[in-house]
Parts: C-alpha cells; structure tokens; sequence
C-alpha cells in the first residue's frame, strides 16, 4: 500500500475511534473490566478483534502463571500499551505478576497509570515511557513473555513521516518498531519466555513480516485467528482476519 493511501485510511479509522470513544464517554469494558481512555491513546474499534485478541492474550498469560510454582514470580512484558487493558488484566490475575509497560507515547504511560491504580495494581504495574524495549528500568531485566498489539500499519509510510500521537497505534512506519521488537527481543527473553504479537496480513504487508522474522532468526506460529468487520460510520466496509502470533526462535 503506497504511503498517501495508507495515511488515508489511517486517518479514517483515527476518525471512527474518536467518534466511538466519545460514543462511549472514554470508557471501554474488556475481560470484564471497565477501563479510562485518554484523548489521544488507542481506543479499540468495534469489530470485535480488540476482544479476540485480549482474551486470547490474558489466556496465554494465565497459562503461564499456572505453569509456576506457588512461590514463584512471573514477570510479563507489554510493549505498545496504551490504556494498559492486558498487563493490567494480567496483573489483576495473580499476585504473583510482576508486569512492565512501554509506549512511545506520553499520554498513554499516563493513562496505563490511571488505570493501574483505579483496579488497584499500581505496587506491581511499571509503564515507563519508551521506543519498544529502551528504557533503562526494561534494560537487563528477562521476562517469561513479551507481548506487543503492534500498528499493523506503516509498511508503505517512510519513516521520515510525522505520525501524531494517536496516529501511532495504527502505524509503525517503515515497521522500524516491528524491527526493533524482533530484533532485541532475545535480550529480554528468559529461557524460555515467549514473544507474542497481533497483526493482520489485510491491513499490514505479510511479505515484509514474515521477512523481517526471518532475518532475526524466527518463525512464526498463528496461535489463534478471528476473522473480523470494519466498520465506518455504521457500515460494514471491510473484512479482515486478526491473528495471534508467537515468534519461535529458529535453532537451525
């Protein structure tokens, strides 16, 4: 997708989320839990793959916990976090969970923040505000999983292309992030942590994907998929399918 197109229909979904987060007064309900939105922080469409994607998440990450033993800790990584729905969730799951946030974005470190200490987990929620992994409080730690909603747009966008606050959860231009999250992500990884994230093959470019995995040494495996509507003002426009996917280190 050139990059004037992709902009557009960027544009146009920024559009419909504002629309539906005054809709809905700010305030989103996932995994049962009522959550603050911040002007300029993702505010997730209605086509249901925001709700696919957290629960599968928060069941992969409670999957884990259930894999430690009772004094062990779990420290889970979030990358990308926006209002903070999954690592907060997931510390909300057991007390064991020590979670860590990044976003690039100011507004949404706060907002994670907020919304950390309104369901009370704010001893054991960390959003700092970073590009993927550089943060001085993620450098050095290892975390058994890593997990990012990555922009699945950007691929047709330069990188020297000004992205506004709110433009940046549905583009990572030139995917430089993406390229920083695969490449990096070994570092942060425990033995045998895993390195999830969400993408699409519609809205994003699964040949440079599926390039970019390959050249830092993994494979991907679609640990579940939902296929999903956009819709524009009240119409259904377009239909996608959203994926889990968990990056495999390739050993060969």
């Amino acid at each position: 997708m050139e990059s004037t197109k992709e902009l557009e229909e960027s544009q146009d979904i920024e559009h419909e989320m504002r629309k539906q987060a005054k809709e809905n007064n700010r305030k989103f309900i996932t995994l049962q839990r009522e959550f603050v939105v911040y002007p300029e922080v993702f505010y997730p469409p209605e086509d249901g793959h925001a709700h696919f994607v957290n629960s599968t998440i928060y069941r992969m990450a409670t999957e884990e916990i259930a894999k430690k033993s009772r004094q062990a800790s779990i420290e889970f990584l979030e990358v990308g976090c926006g209002a903070g729905f999954i690592g907060i969730s997931v510390a909300l799951s057991s007390e064991k969970c020590q979670v860590w946030a990044t976003d690039i974005v100011d507004e949404a470190v706060k907002n994670a923040t907020a919304n950390a200490k309104l369901h009370g987990v704010e001893s054991r929620f960390h959003a700092v505000k970073a590009n993927v992994f550089d943060h001085e409080e993620i450098n050095g730690r290892k975390f058994d999983m890593i997990y990012w909603n990555h922009p699945w747009g950007g691929y047709g966008t330069t990188t020297a292309t000004k992205v506004q606050p709110l433009m940046r959860s549905l583009l990572d231009p030139g995917y430089q992030g993406l390229q920083s999250y695969l490449s990096k992500a070994k570092e942060y990884l425990k033995e045998s942590g895993r390195l999830i994230v969400t993408f699409s093959y519609f809205y994003g470019s699964e040949e440079r994907f599926t390039e970019i995995a390959s050249e830092n040494g993994w494979n991907i495996k679609v640990v579940d998929e939902k296929k999903c509507v956009q819709e524009m003002e009240g119409k259904r426009i377009e239909h996608f399918t959203a994926m889990v996917i968990e990056l495999i280190e390739d050993v060969k």
